[in-house]
C-alpha cells in the first residue's frame, strides 16, 4: 500500500476521512486510492455513531468495482471492531457490521434505477 503521507494530495486525502460534516466528490484516476478513501470515510462515519449504516450510499461505475467496494467495506468494519479500544465505538461498529447489507453499495446506474422504481 502506498504511504499517503508522502503524496502531494495528502491534505485532500486526510480531509476525506476527517471532514465528516461535508459532502465530498472524489474524482481521481484508476488505481489512486478512491476505494480505500471511500471505505475509510464510511467506516469513520459509522465509528462516531452519528450515522447509521442504512443512511450510507456508495456508488461506482462498474459492477466489479462495486463488489470490490462492498468487500473492502466489510473488511474495514471487521478490522475496526477488532481494533477499537472504546466500548461505545465498538458497539456502533458491531451494529453496523450486523446490518452490512443495508447500505446501498453499487453502480450509479443501479442507484438511479432504484430511485426511479421507488418514485
Amino acid at each position: 500500500m502506498t504511504d499517503h503521507t508522502s503524496l502531494a494530495d495528502r491534505e485532500a486525502r486526510a480531509r476525506i476521512t476527517s471532514d465528516l460534516d461535508t459532502s465530498l466528490l472524489v474524482e481521481a484516476a484508476a488505481g489512486t486510492g478512491k476505494t480505500t478513501s471511500m471505505v475509510a470515510r464510511m467506516t469513520a462515519l459509522l465509528r462516531t455513531g452519528r450515522t447509521r449504516i442504512e443512511h450510507l450510499a456508495a456508488m461506482t461505475f462498474t459492477v466489479k468495482a462495486a463488489g470490490h467496494l462492498r468487500e473492502k467495506f466489510e473488511q474495514s468494519l471487521r478490522a475496526a471492531v477488532r481494533e477499537s479500544g472504546d466500548r461505545e465505538e465498538s458497539a456502533y461498529l458491531s451494529a453496523a457490521l450486523d446490518d452490512i447489507d443495508r447500505p446501498f453499495i453499487g453502480t450509479i446506474h443501479a442507484f438511479c434505477a432504484t430511485l426511479l422504481r421507488e418514485r
